[in-house]
């Protein structure tokens, strides 16, 4: 059913086409209304399950899963687009109107998929800083303690086994003063200079708020 095509199509028929020239029934509000001809309908149908199967995966990108979920209205006012240009006394859109709205996303998702690229992978940082956090406010480190990166990795957290993975969460959560930072140099006994951590311990009274 491509009702959805409705609010794209208004502006189009009502400044460029006599709705007497157009032979698909008329719909809400006398505009005309198109659906798939059979063909079409199991085409789309096809490329329907390929979508929902792709962004229902949970391996898929949440942002991006979002964005291309619109894409199920987009493809039907497309196609129902390219049928009235190509020819406006179909009574429905068919195969050729079809593809060419599908092969138009796919353009149309290429680049969706290199601009969320990078969104995804700031939402995936925030998602381990907040994890670290949760972890830290209810792992020994609470009460006002410092602790350093190597501690946090001997604790053999999922996700915190290396130390880049580790201070990139840190550097997080310090700009947004969840942690401060202490650097120390060598001690009486020489030694390198060493960086601690400590928790704010307001955001730890806030913390259920703050990871909501």
């Amino acid at each position: 059913n491509t009702s959805s095509a409705t609010s794209l199509l208004y502006y189009f028929t009502r400044t460029t086409l006599d709705h007497g020239q157009i032979q698909a029934p008329a719909g809400e509000k006398g505009i005309p209304c198109f659906k798939f001809d059979d063909d079409a309908q199991l085409i789309f149908i096809d490329w329907l399950t390929k979508l929902e199967l792709e962004i229902r995966s949970p391996d898929f990108s949440c942002v991006l899963a979002s964005h291309l979920g619109k894409y199920k209205k987009a493809i039907c006012s497309l196609s129902a687009v390219i049928q009235l240009i190509e020819n406006n006394e179909a009574c429905a859109i068919g195969v050729d109107a079809l593809n060419k709205a599908v092969r138009w996303l796919e353009v149309m998702k290429s680049h969706a998929e290199h601009i969320f690229s990078g969104a995804t992978i700031v939402l995936d940082e925030v998602k381990a800083a907040k994890r670290l956090f949760a972890k830290l406010a209810e792992g020994g480190f609470a009460d006002g303690g410092e602790f350093a990166v190597h501690e946090i990795r001997g604790k053999g957290w999922s996700g915190f086994g290396d130390n880049d993975a580790i201070s990139q969460a840190l550097t997080l959560l310090e700009a947004h003063d969840w942690v401060s930072q202490s650097r120390y140099g060598p001690g009486a006994k020489g030694g390198r200079p060493s960086t601690r951590y400590r928790l704010n311990p307001r955001a730890v009274e806030m913390r259920s708020v703050l990871l909501a």
